[in-house]
């Protein structure tokens, strides 16, 4: 593998161009693809895990600023853990909520911009909401 000054080298050769301009289009062109070929790989030191918690009546529970996407969904109630299924599709979510009711089971859950909502809405206050997510590269 080449090194950055390599690389450099070889397109100012084949552009035949090695002013500061085309220098520096080089330059944002190879940290874009570096970002992208890198931001590619589920390095373990980007997976996070964070908590939320339920109010009563609300079925959403705000996502930390640098989550990218959510792996998994644990609630907790007392000491019972549950899993509830991430739906993806508006369709689905749509079916599963036309009936509006409330449990402190969650059945299914899915990720609305930076918030969780889950489906049914908790009755209770305080249950605890794990998620796993990918943390955003910046």
């Amino acid at each position: 593998m080449r090194s950055y000054t390599e690389e450099l080298t070889v397109y100012q050769n084949l552009s035949l161009n090695s002013g500061s301009a085309n220098t520096t289009f080089f330059n944002t062109v190879y940290n874009d693809a570096t970002r992208t070929r890198l931001g590619s790989f589920d390095w373990k030191f980007l997976e996070k895990a964070g908590t939320g918690v339920t109010t009563s009546g609300s079925r959403v529970v705000q996502l930390p600023p640098n989550c990218e996407k959510v792996r998994g969904v644990t609630v907790t109630s007392g000491s019972t853990r549950y899993t509830p299924a991430l739906v993806v599709s508006q369709k689905d979510w749509q079916i599963l909520t036309t009936t509006s009711y409330n449990s402190d089971i969650p059945t299914h859950c899915r990720v609305v911009g930076d918030t969780i909502e889950l489906n049914p809405i908790p009755v209770t206050s305080s249950l605890v909401v794990t998620f796993n997510y990918k943390k955003k590269v910046v």
